[in-house]
């Protein structure tokens, strides 16, 4: 439920912008760091943020451990703060947590929650995960194969930008029929107004 000021004390008012601005404050300049390659103050801001809970500074914290920028590369750390930030619904923290175990990097291989995991993701309209799933549904190894699926998540990622995914449904609409291609095509619309939906929703509650 959203917090109107109406409902809040003066005091309490100051105290809650006093935590909040500079939390907020402290990941944008952790963002900004990270984006210049300075990976030192990217994370001299970050970790004591991911440490606080804060689902954003997990995902990259993730991301930093996992490529080795500013801090050693370490699977193990990675899927720790990926997963941290996945179980507090953060879009990139269940992508990046998808891709851990449907590739079985520092942990068993499960294409099961590989898939769970992307899934959430798209849900939030990450567009890396449509194109993921894209290509999960043609390849027989990570689910059933299933071209409509696939044509669906394709366009969904190349509507949101992903450039590998641009060229690809035409690609996948050779081996289908004009049946199939329209299924897909319907479904793709009825899952982007899904995403718009509860982007909306959130969006109310903040």
């Amino acid at each position: 439920m959203r917090i109107g000021r109406k409902h809040l004390g003066f005091g309490a008012l100051i105290l809650l912008l006093t935590f909040v601005v500079p939390s907020r404050a402290d990941w944008e300049g952790g963002k900004r760091a990270y984006d210049e390659g300075d990976y030192a103050t990217a994370v001299k801001e970050l970790k004591p943020l991911a440490e606080k809970g804060n689902a954003e500074a997990q995902a990259l914290l993730g991301l930093m451990f996992e490529l080795g920028r500013g801090l050693p590369r370490d699977s193990g750390q990675a899927f720790k703060w990926y997963k941290a930030a996945a179980e507090q619904g953060n879009a990139d923290g269940e992508f990046h947590l998808g891709i851990i175990y449907r590739n079985g990097v520092g942990v068993p291989k499960d294409a099961a929650q590989g898939l769970k995991w992307l899934k959430l993701s798209a849900a939030q309209g990450q567009p890396d995960a449509y194109l993921m799933l894209g290509m999960a549904c043609l390849n027989v190894q990570d689910a059933p194969r299933d071209v409509v699926q696939a044509d669906m998540w394709l366009h969904l990622a190349a509507a949101r930008g992903e450039p590998l995914a641009a060229r690809l449904p035409a690609k996948v609409e050779r081996q289908m029929t004009p049946d199939q291609i329209a299924k897909a095509k319907a479904l793709a619309a009825v899952w982007q107004a899904k995403v718009a939906s509860r982007s909306h929703e959130k969006e109310k509650v903040h």
